[in-house]
C-alpha cells in the first residue's frame, strides 16, 4: 500500500520505506496440523516465490520486499498448530528460513 509520500526530508537520499506495510491476520482453525521443520521449510520453498512475485507485480518496491514477505512467510508458519524442531521441540516464531 504506497501511502508514503516521496517528497518528505527523510525521503531524499535515504533507504526509507516507500509503502506502508499490513498484515491482516485472522484465527486459526482448531483442525491446524503439526509440521515438522523439514516440512514447513519445504512448504516455504514451494510457495514463497509466488507470493513474492505477486507482491512485486502489486508495485512494492525492492526496499520495502523484505518487510512485505513477512506475512506470506508468517501466513504459512502460523497456519501450523506448531512446528516441531528436530528434537521434538517447538520452533519458536522467531524463527529464520534461511538459517
Amino acid at each position: 500500500m504506497r501511502t508514503e509520500q516521496s517528497a518528505r526530508i527523510i525521503g531524499h537520499g535515504a533507504n526509507a520505506l516507500a509503502s506502508s506495510i499490513l498484515l491482516v491476520c485472522t484465527k486459526r482453525v482448531s483442525t491446524a496440523a503439526v509440521a515438522t521443520r523439514r516440512e514447513f521449510v519445504a512448504r516455504l520453498k514451494r510457495q514463497m516465490p509466488e507470493a513474492l512475485e505477486k507482491i512485486k507485480v502489486a508495485g512494492v518496491g525492492p526496499v520495502d520486499m523484505a518487510q512485505s514477505a513477512l506475512g506470506p512467510g508468517m501466513g504459512i508458519f502460523t497456519s501450523y498448530a506448531k512446528v516441531l524442531e528436530p528434537d521434538d521441540s517447538e520452533m519458536s516464531h522467531g524463527y529464520r528460513a534461511h538459517q
